[in-house]
């Protein structure tokens, strides 16, 4: 936990942590005798609020698989928030917000789910419903108690909200239109960043569907192992860092820049994993930037981590390089041994019409 925010929220205190996670700790009355609950608020009153009820409605809006199902669409929903909103925390919406307008849009689908539904086409088809619904009505009734509305977002932040909405909108459909399964995972990255798994591939070359060839060169990454005070250089890499020590710096540098087009977004991706980063609970994060050329992380956790580099050019994927940074709990650093194989994923750029 990096720390319990202060002032307390009006119905909850929120605990932080490392990388936009949050836990809200809500405080309840329990009435033995009538099994009634009611909900601390911090100016002072007791609110009538029944967490036990509304569990039972979730529980019961589907059943079997489709439940299960609901619960991974709500999963995806709650991650989508926790990155989507930094610039905006006001806009982002609250967990019980999203199970609610999510569970509702996914009873709506009954005809699709009978046919069956993958989870991504569910996820199109629930946040297609979202944006119609919230469009047109902000208003989310409680399904126990239909005179609370669940939307307690002020005017200014519900018009920060709206265009994430219609962002995420836009992505999710790209990512149906997509023609394989890595162009789908680099279009749904946009929404929820270093939480989408990308493929198990070092480089994607993006290849132009009438002529077969690359659309553009894949940029070269040089990575710099700098350790010490004042730091100094112990190492140099080529697009993978097979074994560098804790506390270093690593600095990212797109070592031939004349191949990213002159107004290209350029996305470093930290994608952590490993014991150690899972119990600090930082997954990763994310920095984009016009031409955003180099990027410098430290290193913190064993295990065997990467930072994809993505270039986009008006939202379109040109090229990916995926540099694998191996970290070992040592003291030293290994200096350039041989650079293994790579392999190598071919996806299709389709142009804009």
């Amino acid at each position: 936990m990096k720390k319990v925010e202060v002032p307390p929220k009006e119905r909850c205190s929120r605990a932080s942590y490392i990388q936009q996670f949050h836990i809200d700790t809500p405080v309840y009355h329990l009435n033995t005798n009538s099994d009634v609950r009611r909900l601390a608020c911090l100016s002072g009153k007791w609110e009538h609020s029944d967490p036990k009820k509304l569990y039972k409605w979730f529980k019961e809006a589907v059943s079997g698989d489709d439940r299960d199902q609901l619960r991974r669409l709500v999963r995806y929903l709650k991650a989508w928030a926790a990155v989507s909103f930094d610039d905006a925390p006001g806009s982002r919406p609250t967990s019980i917000f999203l199970t609610v307008i999510v569970t509702e849009a996914y009873q709506d689908l009954w005809a699709q789910r009978l046919l069956g539904l993958t989870d991504d086409d569910a996820l199109l088809a629930v946040i297609k419903k979202m944006h119609d619904r919230l469009f047109d009505d902000p208003k989310v009734e409680n399904p126990i108690d239909k005179k609370e509305d669940l939307n307690r977002m002020t005017v200014e932040a519900w018009d920060g909200f709206l265009p994430r909405l219609s962002a995420l909108q836009d992505i999710a459909e790209r990512a149906g239109d997509a023609k394989d399964e890595a162009s789908a995972a680099l279009t749904w990255s946009e929404a929820f960043s270093f939480l989408m798994p990308l493929p198990e591939a070092d480089q994607v070359e993006i290849v132009d569907e009438g002529s077969g060839r690359a659309v553009m060169q894949l940029p070269e990454i040089e990575v710099k192992v700098f350790t010490g005070t004042p730091p100094r250089t112990v190492a140099t890499y080529r697009n993978e860092v097979p074994g560098v020590a804790k506390d270093c710096t690593l600095s990212f540098v797109i070592v031939n820049p004349h191949v990213v087009p002159e107004f290209a977004t350029v996305e470093w991706t930290v994608r952590n994993e490993g014991v150690e980063a899972d119990q600090r609970s930082d997954l990763g994060h994310r920095r984009v930037g016009m031409r955003l050329l180099s990027a410098e992380e430290h290193t913190a956790y064993v295990g065997r981590h990467f930072m994809d580099c993505v270039i986009r050019l008006n939202g379109q994927v040109y090229a990916v390089r995926r540099v694998p940074v191996t970290i070992r709990n040592v003291q030293h650093v290994a200096r350039n041994p041989p650079r293994p194989p790579y392999t190598k994923l071919r996806s299709f750029f389709r142009r804009r019409r």
